[in-house]
C-alpha cells in the first residue's frame, strides 16, 4: 500500500495533470468555435460574388457569412493609394476604386477643367439612346456623364491597369484606411473591401497547431487516466523505484515526514533524516540523501536584452545513478537547504567544480568510491561519529 502522504501528491498530480489536458481539448474547441464562420469559408470556399449582387448589399458583411470570395472585376479598377505593411518582408498593398452601378446624368453646362459640371439626372430616352451610341463607338456621348451609384475597395498586393478575376477576403474598412485614403466624402463606397491574400496560410498554421494542443491534450488526460488506474506508472513511483522498492521506500518516507524530529521544510521542500521531497505540478520529486554523492549551488544570470535582469538560484544534488535533482528558489533557501543536507550528510561532495562535473559524467564510480571513503572515514571518528538512521525509522 502507498502511504498518504506519497498518494496525497500523486492524486494532486494527476488532477492537474488532467485539468491541464482537458483545458487544451476545450481551449482548442472554443478556438475554432469563435472562428467558426472562417472555417466554413476556409472548407466551401472561395465563393463566386457577382458585382451586382454586392451592389445591392446595404451591409455585406450583415447579409452573407461568405468571406472568402472569387470577384469578377469587369471595369478597369482606379489606384487611389497605397499603404506600407511592416514586417520580416516588408510589402505594399495597393488600393484601388471599382465602380458597381452607375447612374447616368445629362451635363447641362460645360465646367472648367477639374471642376464639376451642372448636370441633371438622364431621361429614359437619353439613356437609350446613350446605351445605342456607346454599342456603336464604345463611348459614351460628350453631354453623358456617367456617375457611380457603389462602389467597393480592392486591396491587392501589386497596382491592377486591367479588369480580371481577384480572389480574396471580404472585410470591414478600417478607420485607419479610410483616414489615409480619405474616403469619408466618397458616399457611395460600400463599407467594406476585398483583400487579395493567402486567406488559407492561418487556417493551416491554425491546424497545424491544434492538432499539436489536441494530441498534447488527449496525452494528458490518457496518462493521467491510466495513472489513476494504476499508480505504479506514475513517475514518482518509477523513480522510487530506481532506489529500491517503491511500496517500501514510500513507507518510509511517509514516517519521516509525520516525524517531528527529522522533517524540516525549506520553502517548498522537504529534508528528513533519508530524503529530500520536492512537490512538482503532476507529482512529489523525491531523493535519497544515503544516494547523492555531490552537491552544489547554482546561480543563473537572467539577462533581458543582454541587460542583467537579476538571479535565479538552485540547489543542485547529484546521485549514484546519473540523476541530477535541480531545486530552485531564493538564495537564502537555497544556501539553508544546502546547509541542512551536508549537515546530516557530512560526506556528501560539496561545491562545484569542473573536475568534479567531468569526473561525475565519465567516472561516477570512482566519484562513489571516494564519497563512500568519506563517510566510512568519518564514521571511525569518535568526536565525529554520524548517526545513519535504521531502515525501520
Amino acid at each position: 500500500m502507498f502511504d498518504d502522504y506519497l498518494s496525497r501528491h500523486l492524486a494532486r498530480g494527476n488532477r492537474n495533470l488532467l485539468l491541464t489536458g482537458l483545458l487544451l481539448l476545450v481551449g482548442v474547441a472554443a478556438l475554432f468555435g469563435l472562428h467558426a464562420r472562417y472555417w466554413y469559408n476556409f472548407r466551401h470556399g472561395p465563393f463566386a460574388l457577382a458585382d451586382s449582387d454586392l451592389a445591392r448589399m446595404t451591409d455585406p458583411l450583415a447579409q452573407t457569412n461568405k468571406r472568402w470570395v472569387t470577384f469578377e472585376c469587369k471595369r478597369v479598377p482606379v489606384a487611389i493609394g497605397t499603404s506600407r505593411v511592416e514586417g520580416q518582408k516588408a510589402s505594399t498593398q495597393y488600393y484601388h476604386y471599382v465602380p458597381l452601378g452607375f447612374r447616368l446624368h445629362r451635363v447641362l453646362s460645360p465646367a472648367p477643367k477639374g471642376a464639376k459640371p451642372d448636370t441633371r439626372p438622364a431621361t429614359e430616352a437619353e439613356i437609350a439612346a446613350a446605351k445605342a451610341y456607346f454599342g456603336k463607338h464604345n463611348k459614351l456621348p460628350e453631354d453623358i456623364l456617367p456617375e457611380a451609384t457603389k462602389a467597393v475597395l480592392l486591396r491587392v498586393p501589386r497596382e491592377v491597369k486591367e479588369p480580371g478575376r481577384f480572389t480574396g477576403e471580404l472585410r470591414a474598412i478600417t478607420r485607419e484606411e479610410r483616414t489615409k485614403l480619405e474616403l469619408d466624402q466618397v458616399t457611395e463606397l460600400l463599407p467594406v473591401l476585398i483583400s487579395v491574400d493567402n486567406y488559407r496560410l492561418g487556417g493551416y498554421l491554425g491546424l497545424g497547431f491544434g492538432a499539436l494542443f489536441v494530441l498534447i491534450g488527449l496525452g494528458c488526460v490518457v496518462t493521467a487516466l491510466g495513472r489513476i488506474g494504476s499508480r505504479e506508472r506514475h513517475w514518482t513511483c518509477r523513480l522510487l523505484s530506481r532506489y529500491g522498492r517503491a511500496e517500501d521506500l514510500a513507507t518510509s518516507l511517509m514516517v519521516e515526514v509525520g516525524s517531528d524530529g527529522t522533517r524540516r521544510e525549506i520553502g517548498p521542500n522537504v529534508v528528513t533524516s533519508r530524503w529530500v521531497a520536492r512537490p512538482r505540478f503532476t507529482g512529489l520529486d523525491v531523493m535519497p540523501l544515503d544516494d547523492v554523492l555531490w552537491a552544489y549551488e547554482k546561480v543563473v544570470q537572467r539577462r533581458v536584452n543582454f541587460v542583467p535582469a537579476g538571479k535565479e538560484f538552485a540547489a543542485v544534488l547529484a546521485d549514484r545513478t546519473g540523476r541530477l535533482l535541480e531545486l530552485g528558489g531564493k538564495q537564502s533557501q537555497v544556501e539553508e537547504l544546502l546547509a541542512e543536507v551536508f549537515g546530516r550528510r557530512p560526506w556528501i561532495l560539496p561545491g562545484y567544480s569542473d573536475e568534479l562535473d567531468v569526473m561525475y559524467r565519465r567516472q561516477r564510480d570512482e566519484l562513489a568510491r571516494i564519497v563512500d571513503q568519506r563517510r566510512a572515514e568519518l564514521e571511525r571518528r569518535p568526536g565525529d561519529r554520524v548517526e545513519t538512521p535504521s531502515q525501520d525509522g
